[in-house]
């Protein structure tokens, strides 16, 4: 994965953003995306399939909109998931921190179908390559991430456990 280019890995069948360490001028996270020129280019659906927690032991498949790509992301198409001892315990007792629905999962690997303006020009990742996700995102910016600890940080995000994953 490129984490220190500062690109947001996402994913379609589940989207999804891998780790984060761009400048603080950018945004949060901009949820997920194919941009019309990437779903020409990729023949990439309209819409992809997820799997929300909507409470104890409530999860339901339905189809999402794949939103624009952003110039700092790169959309993947999920290939394999491995599921969690976290996963089932959320799926058992529902997931109290987070209000539902949530998309479960942190642990997958997938093949780069769309890449935005930046990762594109950046010439790191390509169309058809296979990644491993890493689901901790750390901001890049707050104290521990600037002195080299991003496991310290102190606005991490964590895909499927605080954001929806994959």
């Amino acid at each position: 994965l490129v984490t220190a280019a500062g690109l947001h890995l996402t994913y379609a069948s589940g989207r999804m953003l891998g780790k984060r360490q761009a400048p603080a001028s950018n945004s949060w996270i901009n949820w997920l995306p194919s941009t019309d020129r990437n779903r020409r280019k990729t023949n990439l659906a309209e819409k992809m399939k997820a799997a929300p927690l909507y409470g104890p032991r409530r999860i339901r498949v339905e189809e999402r909109e794949i939103s624009r790509l952003a110039p700092n992301e790169v959309l993947l198409r999920v290939k394999a998931i491995g599921v969690c001892g976290s996963d089932v315990a959320y799926y058992q007792r529902g997931k109290a921190d987070v209000p539902p629905p949530m998309v479960l999962g942190h642990e997958f690997t997938g093949e780069i179908v769309g890449l935005g303006e930046f990762a594109e020009k950046l010439g790191l990742l390509h169309e058809g390559e296979r990644v491993v996700v890493e689901p901790v995102q750390s901001c890049g910016v707050c104290a521990p991430c600037k002195n080299a600890m991003p496991n310290l940080c102190v606005k991490m995000v964590v895909l499927g456990v605080n954001v929806d994953g994959g």
